[in-house]
């Protein structure tokens, strides 16, 4: 599997989820290039604030890829608590494969 995202074979949620988000991630890239990008970024995204700088616009990018790089490093065949302790977000375990759930809950 390529860029963090796993296929179904190894618990991802399949070719449709990886190929959209790896779509995704050049796109935010470009629109956040110029001032009417970050504005479409911001109307999309439910942002509460247009992003002012490209800069600004790669930490939307980074914000979007965090919780898959989450979900990914907790990807086991079986209920894990280690993700939600480590970032200290409670006692509710990720489901087996979160990924693959993420991905089918779209």
């Amino acid at each position: 599997a390529g860029g963090g995202i796993e296929d179904e074979d190894d618990g991802g949620g399949g070719d449709r989820c990886h190929g959209n988000l790896l779509a995704s991630w050049p796109l935010i890239r470009h629109l956040s290039a110029a001032p009417t990008g970050r504005s479409l970024l911001a109307r999309t995204l439910r942002l509460c604030d247009v992003p002012e700088s490209p800069r600004d616009g790669r930490a939307v990018l980074n914000w979007a890829q965090s919780p898959w790089f989450d979900l990914a490093e907790g990807d086991f065949p079986f209920p894990s608590s280690y993700i939600p302790y480590a970032l200290n977000m409670g006692e509710e375990d990720l489901p087996p494969w979160p990924v693959w759930e993420a991905c089918e809950r779209g």
